[in-house]
């Protein structure tokens, strides 16, 4: 594809997820859907040129995009987006519409699909719950059909430290409702609480030491249905190119970091739990 057809390709995806008429209502223009939407056709009427202040935001626009092709069994070369039939049953679509159209809940959504797709893209098995109960999903780490309970958390910028508690509370219940001899995995975005525009990715280390810290307070003897927690993040450099062009190269990559729990009732072993970790694994 052509830069044109690209960013037209990321815009289709949006509209894909919505009736015809959604992005036309005033209303909707708070929503981070109809933002990136909106992104999409400011490159477009510049005739596909990125403005320097645009470049992150499209960075995460398409590495959400993908996620929600992946799961969707859309063609992820094209970003061509299939359909949301394709993840979960009736039940968890349902659950699913109605979070997409909640602008406070879609990138709490968007980081449990990017999660799913990130296994999905592995090889592995994604079985989601709709139950509010329930984790996000189970998954089945293939080839050796080894399962994990998984529960996808988005902690947000406004925060406070004291929601880490609640949040491995919550998911503890969540794993043991789901009564399976299973490892259970809490796994938790802190992008949104970490500094931006950071000059490399080791500059956020401190800030994410501190976090699982405070993870750790809560993973020693209660909450032991959790085996651990995967902390997330991601972390964007904009960096001048080398060839003479006057242009930039922003790069977008997602990291994680374990938090063992010290007596669980399940563990999660090394090699299943590199597996099912981003590639970035610090």
């Amino acid at each position: 594809m052509n830069p044109i057809q690209f960013v037209k390709a990321q815009r289709q995806v949006l509209e894909g997820l919505f009736d015809s008429e959604w992005f036309s209502r005033p209303y909707k223009r708070q929503h981070p859907a109809y933002q990136r939407w909106d992104l999409c056709n400011g490159i477009l009427n510049r005739g596909a040129r990125i403005s320097f202040e645009n470049q992150e935001d499209l960075a995460d626009l398409i590495f959400d995009n993908f996620g929600i092709v992946q799961v969707t069994q859309g063609k992820v070369d094209d970003f061509v987006l299939g359909k949301l039939a394709n993840y979960g049953d009736e039940n968890v679509q349902k659950r699913l519409r109605t979070i997409i159209d909640d602008p406070h809940q879609f990138l709490d959504l968007l980081f449990e699909i990017n999660y799913a797709a990130w296994q999905i893209a592995r090889g592995h098995q994604i079985r989601a719950f709709e139950s509010e109960g329930l984790p996000d999903f189970e998954i089945t780490i293939e080839p050796s059909g080894f399962l994990v309970a998984t529960d996808c958390k988005r902690v947000r910028a406004d925060t406070s430290d004291a929601r880490f508690r609640k949040l491995i509370l919550k998911a503890n219940k969540q794993i043991k409702n789901l009564g399976k001899e299973c490892p259970g995995l809490a796994v938790i975005d802190i992008s949104a609480k970490l500094p931006q525009h950071v000059a490399s990715r080791d500059s956020l280390l401190p800030h994410v030491d501190r976090i699982c810290q405070i993870l750790k307070q809560y993973l020693k003897r209660d909450n032991s249905s959790v085996s651990g927690s995967l902390v997330t993040w991601r972390s964007i450099q904009v960096l001048p190119m080398t060839d003479g062009s006057g242009g930039t190269l922003c790069v977008l990559n997602q990291h994680s970091k374990f938090v063992r729990h010290t007596r669980p009732l399940r563990d999660l072993p090394e090699e299943e739990l590199s597996r099912v970790s981003y590639d970035s694994m610090l």
